[in-house]
């Protein structure tokens, strides 16, 4: 497949003033989050929202003289992403089937209920999942912002004829994974949960803590299985490449999670050519700054192989080099969070320089600050 360019709107121009910053990502729709936080140029003092005055956690008097850093956002798309149709298809007829519920009905009750009507569905299967394990779901979860999207392609054809109950609970991972989810007016009505959160372990954790009881909460069959004593399964929405850690946490606290694959990743054609190109052209010296860092921001294991080679990290055989290659001095390596960091470390036995604690603008400043602080 071959990798579609740039809109000339999303492609930051070279600014001498600023430190390139390349974001390994395809930029989001309608507006990236990373492009608003930083723009196209500087614009001056902006205090993070970490040491606004008043907010909890500004104990540092001075913190609120600190500027935003003066960073060009720039995007190298790594992936493209394909949607399941087929498993989209079964998800639109849970949809029609009203299959989720806000109310704490019990996966047993509910099984019981509807089992002649489920089995007289013909559902597509896949492969790559498992057989759904019930007719009914108490709630969503969202790891990702491209299952976000492949979810809400299910009501892009006739919006009327498929919808979720209000006060349906979501669980998403982060901010960028809410505003895709917010931004279809289907689902504006429902309370979005859990983006604080930041990766899956610590969803997983909110969950366990705010959804239901799990469902194995009376082990020894002497409580009666009623409404209140059971929450009804979960269902998450991911893609083909993904960490267990949440389903795994879960299911040994006792809840019942089905996972259901929406899209898969394909690296784009030309990924390493088009890397190399970018950035020479990011740490080519301009006549007001003669030297300066790139920061590369790496969002998913996707690439990492590629980025490590060009900074004379890895060779070809993916075998470590010593750290004499004059790239790696003038390349910082950050990552959105601590999956691909693990990712780096277990793979390649390579630290980055930094690892964002949120998957967002305001985590990645904090941890590059955090960085340029402890280099003093």
């Amino acid at each position: 497949m071959t990798a579609k360019p740039l809109p000339s709107s999303q492609r930051a121009t070279i600014n001498s003033s600023s430190s390139p910053l390349l974001l390994l990502k395809n930029p989001s729709e309608p507006v990236d989050a990373y492009e608003t936080y930083w723009g196209n140029e500087f614009h001056g003092p902006v205090v993070p929202e970490k040491y606004r005055e008043g907010e909890a956690g500004n104990t540092d008097a001075t913190a609120t003289s600190q500027r935003r850093l003066n960073f060009s956002p720039h995007f190298l798309p790594v992936q493209q992403f394909v949607f399941k149709t087929e498993n989209l298809v079964r998800v639109k007829q849970l949809l029609q089937n009203g299959a989720f519920r806000a109310s704490p009905q019990t996966a047993f009750e509910s099984s019981v209920k509807d089992s002649v009507k489920w089995g007289s569905e013909s559902l597509p299967h896949s492969n790559d999942v498992k057989s759904l394990s019930s007719p009914h779901y108490g709630g969503l979860v969202f790891t990702s912002p491209r299952a976000c999207s492949a979810f809400l392609s299910t009501f892009s054809d006739d919006p009327s004829a498929v919808s979720l109950p209000p006060n349906f609970p979501i669980y998403s991972v982060g901010p960028g994974t809410t505003s895709v989810l917010a931004s279809h007016s289907s689902i504006n009505s429902l309370t979005i949960f859990g983006d604080e959160s930041g990766n899956g372990a610590k969803l997983a954790e909110f969950i366990k803590g705010h959804y239901g009881t799990p469902s194995n909460s009376s082990a020894d069959g002497s409580e009666d299985l009623s409404i209140k004593s059971q929450a009804l399964p979960l269902l998450f929405l991911a893609g083909e490449q993904r960490r267990d850690i949440l389903p795994r946490t879960l299911r040994s606290a006792g809840f019942i999670v089905d996972e259901l694959v929406v899209y898969e990743a394909v690296m784009t054609d030309g990924f390493a050519e088009r890397l190399t190109l970018r950035l020479d052209e990011l740490a080519r010296p301009t006549s007001e700054a003669e030297a300066r860092d790139t920061w590369v921001v790496i969002f998913s294991p996707t690439g990492c192989k590629e980025l490590l080679q060009y900074c004379g990290i890895l060779d070809e055989s993916n075998s470590p080099l010593s750290e004499s290659r004059n790239k790696r001095k003038r390349i910082k390596i950050a990552t959105i969070g601590p999956t691909t960091r693990d990712f780096l470390i277990e793979n390649f036995d390579f630290t980055p320089d930094a690892c964002a604690p949120r998957p967002t603008p305001e985590g990645v400043e904090e941890a590059i600050k955090g960085f340029l602080d402890a280099a003093v």
